[in-house]
């Protein structure tokens, strides 16, 4: 004995939890977007003028032209207002060596261009330079004593508001500075000496 079945007694009750399960699926995954947001990517540096853990070569040192090195970042953190860049050398024979302070580099900014003149402030204003280890204001290119490679550091803090500095700012007035106000940073290292 055959059943038969008219178009208004198919039962929709088995779409019904699918409904359920899907709208609970979509609320479970916003709700885990909110509480546990997707990670931002990290501020990434780049130097076209060598290669990170690679050799400096010789036109951005004292050997040479003495150029500071062309700079470019992405991924920059929600928030940055301005950019600063310290070059260090962290095996000079009195301790830690500043070659380079550069800082109220507009938030907007993603890149310096190779061989920036060593006045405190750019022609349009737009960032001010500190004084090196030697002494100087701007850039200093490596200068080891003989003996083996040196490593330096170029590091590029995001910061979340321009720095209030005076004139001459050194390594030390300049990191007081950045005291609460670093979102990220990221470095590259280079080598030079023999």
């Amino acid at each position: 004995m055959s059943k038969e079945y008219s178009i208004s007694k198919i039962k929709i009750l088995p779409v019904f939890p699918v409904l359920i399960g899907l709208f609970f699926t979509v609320i479970f995954n916003i709700t885990l977007n909110f509480v546990f947001p997707a990670p931002a990517l990290a501020l990434k540096l780049t130097t076209g003028s060598f290669k990170s853990g690679g050799v400096i070569p010789a036109i951005y040192t004292c050997e040479g032209s003495n150029l500071s090195p062309s700079l470019s970042w992405t991924n920059v953190p929600a928030g940055t207002k301005t950019f600063a860049v310290i070059m260090k050398d962290m095996d000079a024979p009195g301790g830690v060596f500043y070659h380079w302070l550069i800082y109220n580099i507009p938030g907007n900014a993603r890149s310096l261009k190779e061989g920036i003149s060593p006045s405190r402030r750019a022609v349009n204003g737009f960032y001010a330079q500190g004084i090196n280890g030697f002494g100087n204001t701007g850039y200093g290119g490596p200068c080891p004593p003989q003996g083996k490679p040196h490593r330096y550091f170029i590091t590029l803090y995001a910061l979340s508001a321009k720095l209030e500095s005076g004139r001459g700012v050194n390594a030390g007035e300049l990191i007081n500075a950045m005291k609460g106000r670093v979102l990220d940073l990221v470095s590259v290292t280079g080598y030079f000496g023999s």
